[in-house]
Formats: structure tokens, C-alpha cells, sequence
């Protein structure tokens, strides 16, 4: 069995959220206000997914900050008056070579003629021939089953933690869905997000900053975050940090800020909880390796119930 770095606390980690929108569609600020709200945050980059509206805002590109090209795509339902849509966010991916992408502004509002999940489908490889990659929003506010997500390809990752339905509707998480792909033999990774609207400013609780994804690249760019993102070099959370994350001599090894819980999942081995006895901090955690795992994936829970994801270990690509 090989050993390999997975996450390395002595890179450098950027902070970003994939999923946002501004008055471009039913947020609350524009696209310069929200972007300065995450900056000032210390978020490092953005992606402004407003709803069936494709945003590019170079300009508001610093070396510092960056803001993702994006788009969240809906308008694919087969019954429009209830709420069983599928929600994909495009992320512009200037790694590959395209014949078009997609410009600033392009409108895509119009109800999709439904196919069933055709429709998706050729809307996620529209997505990607133009130049995009794809998120798998929200599976559990949408109300989806297991084969729905079995059936569509080519969403490199799933959000298994959405921060604006845990108040909306108390659908916030998809990390079972995530499982089930997994245990199919996909790879696919999660994404922690806000969806954020910006709608409870004058409120304790509130619908942003919930959710984020920490991606570990050498320096902020672009090119440089959506590899990471294709590649999995990053983790999910909603409050706690993981610092390493490795394989060595046969085990998984994580490192975190502190925590209550560090729970291994696995299959169709089982894979394990760490915890005190006494509930002291508990930051780090090892898991020995069977061969018969399909992939292990780490959570770290603290003492608020937060989540730091990471993303799985496939076991087969360590022989």
C-alpha cells in the first residue's frame, strides 16, 4: 500500500464559497457589495451562482480575492409547481480548451422543456462542453431520491452541506446521499456552501457564512483553485479545521482543531468514531486500512455540532 498526502499543514489553505447570490437574481446586494462582504469576511475567492444567469467579474479580482466565474442553473422540474427541481452550479474552468464558453450575463431563465432526467443530463454536459465544472446542488431541500443522482454523470462534486436550506427548510444536508454514491463505486466529492441571499442581515442567525470550502494550492488563482477543486485538494466545514489528512503505514491519519467527535467512514468495512471518555478535545485520530474498503472519508465534529469534511480516500488508487 502506498503512503500519500491528502491534505499537508504545512501548505497554504484558501477559504472560499461556491455558492452565493446577489439582486443579479434574488439576492439581496450586488455582485461588488457581496464580494466585499466576503472579502472583508476573510474569505480568499467567490463564486456568484445567481440563478440561470452566467456572471464573469474579472474586475472585482484582486491578488488577494478572487470571484469564480459561475452560474447556478434551474429550471428543470417536472412539475414546476412543487419543489422537486434539480439545481446545478456551473464554475468556469479555464484549465480546458473549448470551442464556446459561456459570456457575461447569458441568460438562460427560460423553463427547460422536460424530459426527465435527460433534461439534467444534457444540461450538465452542455455545462462542461462549455468550459464549466459542475455541482450537484442541494439533494435533500430538493427532495431527490438515491437513483436520481445514481442516473446523472458528470457533476464532479455533491453538496453535503448547504447552509441557506438549513433555515429555509431545515434541508441543509446531503452527506447520505454522498455515501450512497460513494458506496456505488463513484468518485465524487463534497462541497460545504452558503447559498447565501443575504436576506437576515439584522438577525443572530443568518444565512450566510455557514458553509466553505478550504482548498490547499500554492498561490490563489483561478486555474489554480478549480484544479484543487477537480482534484479534491480540500476540505468541507461548517466551523471546525482539518490541518493533515494522510496515508502512512496502512492507516489514515487526520490532524483538526479541536473536536468532540472524529468519526471514519467507511464500506463496506465499518470505520470507526474517536472520542474521550471525559469529552477533553480530541485533535487527532488514526484508522487502520482493509482492503476491502471501497473508500474512507473523515468527519470532524465539534463541540457545536460543526462538520469539517474531507473529502474520501479511495482505497484501490493506494495499490
Amino acid at each position: 500500500m502506498k503512503d500519500k498526502v491528502y491534505l499537508d499543514k504545512e501548505k497554504p489553505f484558501f477559504k472560499g464559497n461556491l455558492h452565493t447570490h446577489t439582486t443579479v437574481s434574488d439576492g439581496a446586494f450586488s455582485p461588488q457589495e457581496t464580494a466585499k462582504l466576503y472579502k472583508d469576511a476573510g474569505y480568499d475567492f467567490l463564486a456568484l451562482t445567481d440563478h440561470d444567469i452566467y456572471g464573469k467579474y474579472d474586475e472585482l479580482n484582486s491578488e488577494d480575492f478572487i470571484v469564480l466565474p459561475a452560474m447556478e442553473k434551474g429550471k428543470m422540474a417536472p412539475n414546476p409547481s412543487r419543489n422537486l427541481g434539480f439545481h446545478l452550479s456551473a464554475i468556469d474552468d479555464p484549465t480546458v480548451k473549448v470551442k464556446e464558453r459561456y459570456s457575461h450575463l447569458d441568460n438562460f431563465t427560460e423553463r427547460e422543456k422536460w424530459e426527465g432526467l435527460l433534461t439534467v443530463q444534457n444540461k450538465i454536459n452542455e455545462m462542461r462542453e462549455k468550459g464549466n465544472i459542475v455541482i450537484y446542488n442541494h439533494p435533500e431541500w430538493s427532495m431527490h431520491t438515491y437513483d436520481m443522482l445514481e442516473q446523472l454523470d458528470g457533476y464532479f462534486a455533491l453538496e453535503i452541506y448547504n447552509h441557506g436550506s438549513e433555515f429555509n427548510t431545515s434541508g441543509s444536508y446531503g452527506a447520505s446521499f454522498w455515501d450512497y454514491l460513494l458506496r456505488k463505486g463513484r468518485k465524487v466529492f463534497g462541497i460545504a456552501s452558503d447559498d447565501a441571499h443575504f436576506q437576515w442581515t439584522d438577525t443572530v442567525i443568518k444565512d450566510h457564512f455557514g458553509g466553505w470550502v478550504m482548498v490547499q494550492v500554492d498561490s490563489l488563482s483561478h486555474a489554480n483553485i478549480v484544479t484543487a477543486l477537480k482534484k479534491g485538494d480540500y476540505y468541507s466545514s461548517t466551523g471546525p479545521e482539518i490541518y493533515s489528512l494522510s496515508v502512512e503505514d496502512g492507516f489514515v491519519k487526520v490532524e483538526c482543531s479541536e473536536c468532540k467527535f472524529i468519526e471514519f467512514k467507511a464500506y463496506p468495512e465499518r470505520g470507526g468514531i474517536f472520542f474521550n471518555k471525559d469529552a477533553s478535545p480530541l485533535t487527532k485520530a488514526n484508522l487502520r486500512i482493509k482492503k476491502e474498503m471501497v473508500y474512507i472519508r473523515v468527519e470532524c465534529v465539534d463541540y457545536k455540532g460543526n462538520i469539517g469534511y474531507s473529502n474520501p480516500i479511495f482505497i484501490k488508487d493506494l495499490y
